[in-house]
């Protein structure tokens, strides 16, 4: 018969374990329905703020998040991650600019209030799932709930009341992240764009009323895209996200799972993730009244077979695929038909969307100029009077280390040509230092490669430019992180 004294103990024993069995539980990521409202077909908008926008790199910066936002909206992280959390699908449907000086300081309240302007405008899609995303221009400071971009703060999600109806208005912001501002997850302001895109809309699809009436979150690590921020164990934050279709997208929460994840369909899978379909060239002009052909590519690394569309284009111009399915390896020629009444002067985007046997997309595309008169070619260049080589084109090398190769130059005539040497397209995260910035032809050259510990493992291709007074040459190095 058990005495008091060992039954007090194996009371205490219990406790400690079911204390224990109590942090154990806080420690791992539930994300428990509070019973709020979940958008359950949400329309995302995006609203591009500021002037930098219309510029050619802003342009190009946005139709990037286009392309992401519909990929991704269409994706496995709805599928197979959000729709445990009642979010089954989600769309895009409109995109805006919002032209003007980049403001310095942009807070929750002037969100709302340029999200008023719009809908008031009819410049966006209205619909009581609607939500609208604003992106801010490089250098602009976001602040909410005290915090600022300038203290790392990527994105957030929040809501209004529209004064006519008392319905609420989804929107969220998302930072230009890249160095200090905001939070620069890979150096690279696109795939930052879509990472924090990803994590600040899964929070407004999953809890959209978070303050008044919360849905899903987890009490200690937040919502389905905090809680990769909360558990990370890598000071870089390369385990946050990952490659999903050919873009950078946040890792979410799986109830499932018991995990992050970002959904398991995938297409045009490689090792990296990167993108397989492709569009070329990037740009082309045409006059009206007649036609220009694209190239469309299916990357051989794909494992999956591609079918083929081409999205909306500008009236009195029409595009024709050879194919519309693409193997991969495999490409189909697109020809664009301008009618000759089309006014000059505008800029067409051309793209192409490939869809797997899921119907999960990937999208390339390339801008069509019309014009007036087509650009004259550029002179034949002048003829090399020097030649360059590398001993080796690729370098393996790990993190933090140090690698050096030797780029040979040789004269092609007379001797003593002088050379002009530097590296290019070089990542930020790798230094390079060459023994010479200036030589003859005929001399060797020691370029220094330096890789900071926190780089990723992986390629990086860059160049080493060398150029005389009649010509200049490229050639293409390798470094490959482990």
């Amino acid at each position: 018969m058990q005495n008091a004294r060992s039954a007090g103990f194996a009371a205490l024993v219990l406790a400690v374990i079911a204390l224990w069995a109590d942090v154990a539980a806080a420690q791992v990521p539930r994300l428990v329905d509070h019973g709020g409202r979940v958008l359950s077909a949400p329309q995302v908008s995006p609203i591009y703020v500021g002037d930098y926008w219309a510029t050619r790199p802003g342009a190009a910066d946005a139709l990037h998040t286009d392309a992401f936002l519909q990929t991704w909206l269409a994706g496995p992280s709805l599928s197979d991650v959000l729709a445990q959390y009642r979010v089954p699908r989600a769309a895009f449907a409109s995109s805006d600019l919002v032209t003007g000086a980049a403001p310095a300081v942009f807070t929750e309240a002037d969100a709302a209030a340029l999200v008023q302007q719009e809908r008031a405008a009819g410049r966006v899609f209205t619909d009581a799932q609607a939500v609208y995303v604003l992106y801010l221009p490089p250098g602009t400071v976001a602040t909410f709930l005290g915090n600022s971009s300038d203290r790392k703060l990527g994105g957030y999600h929040s809501r209004y009341l529209d004064p006519a109806t008392g319905l609420p208005v989804y929107f969220a912001v998302v930072v230009y992240s890249l160095g200090a501002n905001g939070l620069d997850l890979t150096g690279d302001p696109q795939q930052n764009l879509s990472i924090l895109s990803s994590r600040v809309l899964a929070g407004a699809f999953t809890n959209p009323d978070d303050g008044t009436a919360p849905a899903w979150f987890d009490t200690t690590h937040g919502e389905v895209g905090d809680v990769a921020l909360s558990v990370s164990a890598d000071a870089t934050l390369r385990d946050v996200w990952t490659f999903q279709n050919g873009f950078a997208v946040a890792l979410l929460w799986s109830n499932k799972l018991g995990r992050l994840d970002a959904g398991s369909a995938t297409i045009g899978a490689t090792a990296t993730g990167e993108q397989t379909l492709a569009l070329t060239p990037a740009t082309q002009e045409a006059l009206p009244g007649t036609t220009v052909t694209f190239t469309v590519t299916n990357a051989a690394t794909s494992v999956d077979s591609l079918a083929l569309t081409v999205s909306e284009l500008l009236a009195g111009v029409t595009a024709t695929l050879s194919a519309t399915t693409l193997a991969p390896g495999a490409s189909a020629t697109l020809t664009v038909a301008v009618a000759a009444d089309v006014a000059t002067g505008q800029s067409v985007s051309v793209t192409v969307l490939g869809a797997n046997a899921l119907g999960i997309s990937e999208v390339a595309s390339a801008t069509l100029s019309i014009v007036t008169a087509l650009t004259a070619a550029a002179p034949a260049p002048a003829a090399a009077d020097f030649t360059i080589s590398v001993a080796t084109a690729s370098l393996d090398m790990p993190r933090g280390t140090v690698a050096t190769f030797a780029v040979v130059t040789a004269p092609v005539g007379d001797a003593g040509v002088p050379l002009r040497v530097k590296v290019v397209g070089l990542n930020r995260r790798l230094k390079a230092y060459v023994s010479r910035t200036r030589t003859l032809a005929g001399d060797t050259i020691e370029v220094t490669i330096m890789a900071h510990r926190s780089a990723r493992s992986r390629p990086y291709a860059f160049s080493v430019l060398v150029a005389s007074k009649q010509s200049e040459q490229l050639v293409p190095v390798t470094v490959v992180l482990k």
